[in-house]
């Protein structure tokens, strides 16, 4: 994405497409980088033309559907309902929606038991439907099962979202969640080297957030790197938390700490910088601006610490998993 915003010509725009296409056969979710990353670039470029804008648009959006065409055309000649990309959504839906993972200290969670929380999955009518079944076929069945559990118990669900979007940033009993990510991958890594690559999400977190400062400054964008944890966020708050689905927004935090080391490295921002700030707000407050500035800090600061607080209160009051 850089290398077109220093570059953009046609044979950048191509490699972009062919490299999105590639990240969505990966990851579906990928498939939102087109519209949410590649868009507001391209209509971020002022000194080019409406014309040239959709033309450079045009070019990575039909390279990316020339990369993702066969399974795109396998899937729609095969399959009797249109699944695109995967035939797992409702998979993964039924492993992130019911009792366990809604009134539970498993909330926001992935559980692959689920599945015996629908006594309909287990009987006989719906085993021999899905013997006669394509893979689009259950899945759409499965889909719809779980969005009747999703209405039916529609008063927890912002309770669930809240806390998947938490878990995503390990601002969700620390200790419990990197337990559990230990365990999803327990045959991989001690639990002595889970913990330290999950105490370095922290550090990851906030060298983030000064490449975003630091790009700002230089007038870069910053979307690219941004996006990653955004869709990320995004696709864990509808699956649910597992620890891999986070690997885009890993790659993604680890290129920002290049940028956020290299920006203290050279003194383009320093973390003492907010500290400075509001001291000088409180020596002199009629700098309106700086004012508001502070001000604006502390609300969503305030607003972050109480939905964090709130999260951690349901999540204590709920019974184990």
């Amino acid at each position: 994405a850089y290398k077109w915003w220093f570059h953009p010509k046609v044979s950048t725009s191509i490699a972009l497409g062919v490299e999105i296409g590639l990240a969505a056969l990966d990851r579906t979710e990928n498939v939102a980088l087109i519209p949410l990353l590649i868009l507001p670039l391209v209509l971020s470029k002022k000194r080019f033309t409406l014309k040239l804008k959709l033309f450079d648009f045009s070019v990575v959006t039909f390279a990316f559907l020339m990369v993702l065409s066969p399974i795109l055309y396998g899937n729609i000649v095969t399959y009797k309902y249109f699944d695109p990309l995967s035939t797992a959504t409702g998979t993964f839906l039924l492993d992130s929606n019911c009792p366990n993972t809604y009134y539970t200290r498993d909330l926001g969670n992935v559980d692959t038991y689920c599945y015996s929380s629908y006594p309909y999955l287990t009987q006989s009518t719906f085993q021999q439907g899905q013997a006669s079944w394509d893979n689009s076929q259950t899945d759409y069945a499965l889909r719809h099962i779980v969005y009747h559990y999703i209405w039916s118990n529609r008063n927890q669900v912002p309770n669930v979202i809240l806390t998947r979007v938490l878990r995503t940033w390990h601002l969700i009993n620390p200790v419990n969640q990197n337990t559990w990510d230990t365990q999803e991958i327990t045959t991989r890594w001690p639990l002595w080297i889970q913990t330290i690559a999950f105490l370095s999400d922290y550090l990851l977190f906030g060298l983030l957030a000064i490449a975003i400062v630091s790009l700002r400054r230089k007038k870069l964008p910053y979307l690219p790197i941004l996006i990653f944890p955004v869709i990320t966020t995004f696709t864990i708050t509808l699956a649910g938390y597992l620890a891999r689905y986070r690997i885009s927004m890993e790659a993604a935090l680890l290129i920002a700490a290049g940028i956020g080391i290299e920006a203290l490295l050279s003194k383009n921002v320093s973390i003492v910088e907010p500290i400075k700030k509001i001291r000088k707000a409180l020596k002199n407050r009629s700098d309106t601006k700086l004012n508001s500035q502070i001000f604006t800090w502390i609300f969503w600061l305030v607003i972050l610490i109480s939905l964090v607080a709130y999260a951690n209160a349901v999540i204590l009051s709920l019974p184990n998993g």
